[in-house]
């Protein structure tokens, strides 16, 4: 059994289970309570079932009685952390703690990769200098285009991760951009993309003193919204999204790179009588 495959450790404990009863050795939660020490033969069993999670000092025991090697049992607390964590930037860390484990990379090589695509908020632009009128031809150029500047050392890092994924390829001395789309592969990857958004945000703050106000639009617009009206301006969020995609590919002059944020969030509790 790989545990390095798995990103649920409820679904671990479930196979762990199921294959010491194929192997016909003696299992019962009351068994396994018994062993692991715990006082309430039910507690396995509720975490299986969704309604509470293992805590760290249980999953040492679940460890132990199912003999988990060291690599994987600190794979299996991990992804345990993972699931606790109670927002994006906690579970962003125990994703990239995850995918270092060395058995985690052998089934997901290229999972860290991923991750560094979107938490290194540089590719994507850069990616997207191979779509202008006259594109970069060196590190140099691209270093000295981007705003605010990357260094050369961080270009040709990213030049290198984007090949890996195949949105670039080299020919002769240039690169040319490749059609392919990035793909998360594993959800741990995905979260990158935490570290991505607070950067643009970042970035966009200073964009105020960066830019004139005829080389930038920034405004914003609060209202108060039913849940339902709510709804549907999220997903006029998502088809103005899709509008400036369609935008750019239409466009056989690009001249410049430019970042799109749409940030919708509350700024009150429900006020519900």
């Amino acid at each position: 059994m790989n545990i390095f495959k798995y990103d649920d450790y409820r679904k671990i404990i479930l196979d762990l289970i199921k294959l010491r009863q194929k192997e016909k050795k003696t299992f019962s939660y009351r068994w396994f309570s018994q062993k692991a020490g715990f006082t309430s033969p039910n507690i396995l069993n509720l975490v299986v079932k969704g309604k509470r999670h293992l805590s760290l000092e249980s999953a040492e025991k679940v460890i132990e009685v199912f003999h988990l090697k060291k690599n994987e049992g600190d794979f299996f607390k991990t992804l345990l952390q993972f699931q606790k964590s109670k927002n994006l930037s906690e579970k962003e860390f125990f994703a990239r703690e995850l995918i270092k484990f060395k058995k985690y990379q052998e089934q997901y090589p290229i999972s860290k990769t991923q991750l560094n695509y979107y938490s290194d908020w540089f590719n994507i632009p850069i990616r997207e200098v191979f779509t202008l009128k006259n594109s970069p031809k060196s590190t140099q150029q691209i270093s000295e285009l981007l705003i605010p500047t990357v260094n050369q050392v961080d270009v040709e890092k990213s030049l290198l991760n984007l090949e890996k994924l195949g949105l670039i390829e080299k020919q002769k001395s240039q690169y040319i951009l490749n059609e392919e789309s990035i793909s998360t592969g594993n959800k741990f990857a995905s979260f990158g993309v935490v570290t991505y958004h607070k950067k643009m945000m970042q970035i966009a703050a200073e964009a105020l003193d960066r830019f004139t106000a005829q080389e930038r639009e920034i405004s914003s617009v609060t209202i108060a919204l039913s849940e339902e009206k709510f709804t549907v301006l999220k997903k006029m969020i998502e088809d103005f999204r899709d509008q400036l995609m369609n935008l750019s590919k239409e466009d056989s002059e690009k001249e410049r790179i430019y970042q799109m944020n749409f940030q919708l969030f509350p700024l009150s509790k429900k006020n519900i009588e």
